[in-house]
């Protein structure tokens, strides 16, 4: 009885784990993409899939000047370059790196031997652009050239042996010259010279690469091609900084691994064994491994050419080291993802967060080496044109005619003219200088209306101008003089505290077009009317002044006049 008891509660047990297996929904599989990383040719495209997901995917590029992603997860490849891809599933986004690569290279050969005065014909297949362009090592012993036209991706080259010897053929494209295929020629044949007498060492020793660069830590690997093989020596002129590891010799070539050690600059000397006086060098240079890195303090440089740079948004600073032609816009990306924070105004090479609802990311395009890109700037609700300008100018270096900027621009012709004005914020009191570019011959027309434009949205107020709305005091000891002008309108004048009487009258007369009795100027006022005098008076060590006096003048006013109470 107690053993069919046990046996019935375990089977009961089953049965609810069977039906809570059933119950249990499929958003609780794990959901992953089916790729977190990959290269692709610029021009083709591969499918990212989600696997575990019941509901929508949403796809998303960090930047779609690299790659694009279609609502399939279709990826094609724009430009050369690294972004993310992005799989945003309910409250999951899943992410996969992608590498756009110029064009892949790829020959039906690697190495030839050919009688010398014959020909051979290689076939090469390129992805991703069709622009070539081939180069020997030797054009006594081998010449490389074009045989035909593109079918699809491949071409054919043909090879023409000259003499006997070894050359090494290089194809590379012609705006990327980073890719490329080496195609290693033999030439034999030709006149056999005999001699009686021991012949002194000949031959020749090359490398495929005119210099190494290679991060600390890092390896590098180029071939070494000699006449004689398997008798190779390597030595550095500072062995601190990198060493060299010979591979497996194949024929007359043997691939070469350098290492880097520490940053700093070599040169490897490659040399025969059986005679110093044959021999290559190759450039070593090695740079540290911390480039592109965020950091919370400033690092030391690798290079004498190497930049430290900082970035702060708010109280945050950060740091990094960067090679010579850094790519600032691609800096400030890392730096912002890093800490989650973005500044207005600033250049980016991918869509940065926005700090407020209000927030815009404008885009502008621009060239980073061949290529065309999209770079991103965030600015407020209410975006300072003039700012924005300068930025995505001082980053392209390139700036236009009639737009107003808030540094010296770069002029595109020595004939080319820069003026600037000058705007006060009322409120800080804060000053800040307007630039503008110009053509030599300018419309005189158009660069006034665009400073009185400027001025008029950007209100700013300085002394002695005379203004029709009353002017915020720059210092609160300032005084604000007003009077009527012939039309009848109220005008204002702002005046520091020790206010200079004779500027104050002369702007006043400027104003009005006429002046005024027992007021004293600087210039020899007109007459009002018949019998008038002008007086002139050595003021206060100020000099010379003029006074204009009716034809029976009152003293009391003379003096009221003489101390400034009268303009």
């Amino acid at each position: 009885m107690f053993k069919k008891a046990i046996k019935a509660v375990l089977c009961n047990m089953l049965a609810v784990i069977m039906v809570l297996s059933i119950a249990l929904p499929a958003s609780v599989s794990a959901i992953s993409l089916n790729r977190t990383s990959f290269s692709i040719t610029k021009g083709y495209a591969t499918t990212l899939k989600v696997s575990g997901a019941s509901g929508t995917v949403k796809w998303s590029s960090s930047d779609t000047a690299i790659a694009t992603v279609s609502s399939k997860g279709k990826v094609v490849g724009k430009s050369a370059g690294t972004c993310y891809i992005y799989a945003k599933v309910s409250s999951s986004t899943l992410k996969c790196k992608v590498k756009v690569l110029y064009g892949r290279l790829s020959a039906a050969d690697s190495s030839l031997e050919i009688e010398s005065g014959d020909s051979d014909f290689v076939t090469i297949t390129a992805k991703g652009s069709h622009a070539l362009k081939v180069t020997s090592s030797d054009k006594t012993v081998a010449t490389a050239t074009w045989a035909g036209s593109f079918s699809g991706n491949d071409i054919d080259l043909k090879i023409n042996a000259k003499k006997s010897g070894s050359a090494i053929i290089k194809v590379y494209f012609k705006y990327y010259t980073s890719i490329y295929k080496y195609i290693y020629v033999t030439v034999s044949g030709g006149e056999v010279t005999t001699t009686t007498t021991t012949p002194a060492l000949t031959g020749t020793v090359s490398a495929s690469v005119s210099a190494v660069s290679v991060e600390a830590l890092g390896t590098s690997e180029f071939t070494v091609y000699s006449t004689v093989p398997k008798k190779l020596t390597y030595s550095f002129s500072d062995t601190t900084v990198a060493t060299a590891t010979e591979g497996t010799w194949m024929g007359n070539y043997v691939t070469v691994t350098v290492k880097g050690v520490k940053p700093g600059t070599t040169t490897l000397k490659i040399y025969r064994t059986d005679s110093s006086t044959i021999y290559t060098t190759v450039p070593v240079t090695v740079t540290g491994s911390v480039y592109y890195t965020v950091l919370t303090s400033a690092p030391a440089k690798s290079l004498s050419s190497d930049s430290v740079i900082s970035y702060t948004a708010g109280s945050v600073t950060r740091y990094m080291l960067v090679p010579a032609g850094y790519d600032v816009a691609y800096t400030n990306s890392l730096f912002g993802a890093s800490i989650n924070a973005y500044n207005y105004y600033t250049v980016y090479s991918s869509a940065p967060s926005k700090l407020a609802y209000t927030d815009v990311v404008k885009t502008f395009n621009a060239t980073v080496g061949y290529n065309n890109v999209t770079r991103y700037m965030l600015v407020p609700g209410t975006c300072d044109d003039v700012k924005y300008n300068t930025a995505v100018s001082a980053y392209t270096n390139a700036y236009e005619y009639y737009t107003i900027y808030n540094a010296v621009p770069v002029k595109k012709y020595t004939t080319d003219i820069v003026q600037n004005w000058t705007i006060t914020d009322p409120t800080t009191k804060l000053s800040t200088t307007r630039y503008i570019l110009l053509p030599y011959n300018y419309d005189t027309a158009k660069y006034d209306q665009i400073v009185a434009a400027d001025k008029a949205a950007n209100p700013s107020y300085d002394y002695y101008v005379a203004y029709s709305t009353y002017p915020t005091k720059l210092a609160s000891t300032d005084g604000i003089t007003f009077w009527t002008n012939s039309s009848g309108q109220r005008m204002y004048m702002l005046t520091p505290s020790n206010c200079d009487i004779v500027k104050r009258n002369d702007a006043i007369r400027k104003n009005t077009g006429t002046a005024n009795y027992y007021a004293i100027y600087s210039t020899v006022p007109p007459v009002k009317a018949t019998g008038d005098v002008v007086q002139t008076y050595n003021w206060l060590g100020y000099g010379t002044v003029y006074m204009l006096q009716p034809a029976s003048p009152d003293t009391a006013k003379i003096n009221q006049g003489l101390n400034g109470d009268i303009y």
